[in-house]
């Protein structure tokens, strides 16, 4: 026999003590802990993050208890609550210019909070991540991404490997959902919800095969579509960086 705790909620719990480092954290709970909580008077928090566990569809939405601290303290941390969810769930849908702005209101109001220090702190990548690559701004605009989509779906809806995946499929929905994410890795100022992108891959048997294959026929779509050598390897780059999100966990 085993004498450890297993199961769902167990990994859950995991995943959420690890966000205690993340964010400077003394008690992190997630809603649904939080909300059986409620009949207890007295209890302050605030939401910290919105995130996928490994092996769940659903997002986790992890709140931290706030106690611990000087009163001064955890009353600045729960006065600001609303201000920093704003910026969670601005961030989380893809504005991430939204979202540095937020944080950055709410640290000129609560200057030593190192929780929002960290969500800033990420804006700031993503910013930096695109600053001077504007693809977006060369090309044309969002029409001219459709354009591109409409061609690389083509090649993917006439390849042996991909096209059972799109049996039964809006393809008029995917193809708007692909051609903003396109943009987005373009440059284009436009949201986009990239945890959406995680949860909708989570349950696909997608392989590292697939998610190759998908790179070549997108490679050889912008190519056609008229996208210089330099352009096209940038947004490559930028697409493999979402190969842990799109591949099945079972592979990674």
């Amino acid at each position: 026999m085993e004498n450890t705790v297993i199961g769902d909620t167990v990994n859950s719990a995991s995943r959420i003590e690890g966000l205690t480092k993340v964010y400077y954290t003394r008690f992190l709970v997630s809603r649904d802990t939080l909300s059986a909580m409620q009949d207890h008077t007295g209890i302050r928090s605030r939401l910290v993050d919105i995130t996928l566990v490994k092996g769940k569809r659903k997002p986790l939405y992890v709140h931290e208890v706030i106690c611990g601290e000087e009163e001064s303290i955890m009353a600045a941390r729960y006065s600001g609550g609303a201000l920093l969810e704003k910026g969670v769930h601005a961030v989380r849908s893809g504005d991430y210019i939204s979202g540095k702005n937020i944080f950055e209101e709410y640290l000129s109001q609560y200057p030593f909070d190192r929780t929002a220090k960290v969500h800033l702190q990420r804006c700031a990548r993503v910013f930096n991540q695109f600053k001077g690559k504007s693809i977006f701004d060369k090309y044309g605009d969002i029409s001219t991404v459709g354009s591109l989509v409409e061609l690389f779906y083509s090649k993917i809806l006439e390849d042996d490997l991909l096209s059972d995946f799109f049996t039964n499929t809006n393809m008029v929905r995917l193809k708007g959902h692909q051609t903003r994410f396109i943009a987005m890795l373009m440059g284009a100022p436009i949201r986009f919800d990239t945890c959406a992108l995680e949860y909708a891959h989570a349950h696909l048997p997608i392989t590292r095969a697939h998610f190759q294959r998908v790179g070549l026929l997108l490679e050889n779509a912008l190519s056609e579509g008229g996208m210089e050598r330099a352009d096209i390897d940038t947004i490559m780059s930028r697409i493999a960086s979402f190969e842990k999100v799109i591949v099945s966990k079972a592979e990674s």
